[in-house]
C-alpha cells in the first residue's frame, strides 16, 4: 500500500502504548480470567444482550462447537456488565435452576446471592466491548475449555503502535479499512462478523458492511478494482488489486486474528481523525 510516510508512524502515535485503550488491548493475555468449571454435566443457555451478547456468540460459534443430549438438565449463564440490565435481571430473577453469573456487581451479584448462583466478577473501568478476555476467559473455563495465550503474547507484540506499519499487519489493516477495503468473513463465523460491526461503530460512529464469503465474488463482479479483507478463525489476508500487493498473515488462532482486528480499528481511528469513544453505545 502506498502510504509513504505512514501516518500511524508518526511520534505522537508511537507514544501511545501507555494510554486507553492500547492498554486494554496489549493487557490482553493478563486478563483471561478463569472460572470454576461445572461438577455436573449439563445443558448450557447463555443470556446476555450488548457486546457480552456479540462476546457470547463467538463463543458458541467456535468454541462451544458440541452438540448437547437434550436429555441433559439445563443450567443458566447470565452476563450483564454493570449488573443492571433488566432483561437479564428479570430473567435471573424467574430462572428456577442452577445457574452462573458474570458481572460486575450490583442487582446481578444480589440476586445472585439470595438464590444461590455462582458469581464472578467482572473489572470496573473498562469499557464492556474491552472486556472481551474477561467474558470469553469465563466461558471457555465453565465449559473445560483451555485457551493457549502463547500465539496472543507473541502477536501483540507486533502490534503495539511503537511496532512500525511494515511489521504492524493491524496498522496494514487499518489503512485497509480507511480505503474502503471490502470486509469478507466466513459465513459461519457471525459472532466474528458482528464484532467488527459492533467495534467500528461504538469506536468511530461508523456502519461497516460485511460480506459472506460465499457472496463476496458475487458482489465484487461489477467491482473487480475493489480491495478485499478476507477473514477466517485462522487467517487475515489483505489483497489490493491497485497496488499489486498482497498480506497474508496464516497460522493463527481466533483470539489472535480478533485481537489484530481490536487494534486496527482503533489506528483507523486515528487515521480518520476520529476520537476514540470509551462509551459503549450498547446497553449490557
Amino acid at each position: 500500500m502506498s502510504h509513504e510516510p505512514y501516518e500511524l508512524d508518526d511520534e505522537f502515535v508511537m507514544q501511545m502504548e501507555d494510554s486507553p485503550p492500547f492498554q486494554w488491548l496489549i493487557s490482553y493475555t493478563e486478563r483471561f480470567i478463569s472460572c470454576s468449571t461445572r461438577t455436573k454435566e449439563g445443558r448450557p443457555e447463555i443470556h446476555s444482550v450488548g457486546n457480552p451478547f456479540t462476546i457470547s456468540r463467538i463463543f458458541t460459534d467456535t468454541f462451544l462447537n458440541k452438540s448437547f443430549d437434550t436429555s441433559l438438565k439445563l443450567f443458566g449463564v447470565f452476563i450483564t456488565v454493570s449488573g443492571e440490565n433488566q432483561e437479564i435481571i428479570s430473567k435471573m430473577k424467574d430462572y428456577l435452576g442452577e445457574a452462573i453469573v458474570i458481572s460486575q456487581g450490583g442487582n446481578a451479584k444480589r440476586i445472585a446471592r439470595e438464590k444461590g448462583f455462582d458469581f464472578y466478577s467482572l473489572p470496573r473501568g473498562i469499557p464492556s466491548r474491552f472486556l472481551f478476555p474477561e467474558i470469553l476467559g469465563c466461558l471457555a473455563s465453565i465449559f473445560s475449555i483451555k485457551i493457549s495465550l502463547d500465539k496472543l503474547k507473541r502477536t501483540i507484540q507486533s502490534l503495539t503502535p511503537s511496532t512500525p506499519t511494515e511489521n504492524n499487519i493491524s496498522k496494514i489493516l487499518a489503512y485497509a479499512i480507511s480505503r474502503d477495503f471490502i470486509i469478507s468473513v466466513n459465513r459461519n463465523l457471525i459472532g466474528v462478523g458482528r464484532r467488527i460491526q459492533d467495534m467500528m461503530l461504538q469506536t468511530v460512529n461508523r456502519v461497516q458492511n460485511i460480506y459472506w464469503d460465499d457472496q463476496l465474488e458475487l458482489f465484487l463482479r461489477d467491482s473487480k478494482r475493489n480491495g478485499k479483507i478476507i477473514i477466517t478463525e485462522s487467517s487475515i489476508v489483505i489483497e489490493d488489486p491497485l497496488n499489486q500487493l498482497s498480506h497474508k498473515l496464516q497460522d493463527l488462532d481466533l483470539i489472535s486474528v480478533l485481537t489484530i482486528i481490536d487494534f486496527a480499528i482503533n489506528y483507523y481511528a486515528i487515521i480518520s481523525k476520529k476520537d476514540i469513544s470509551f462509551l459503549d453505545a450498547f446497553k449490557d
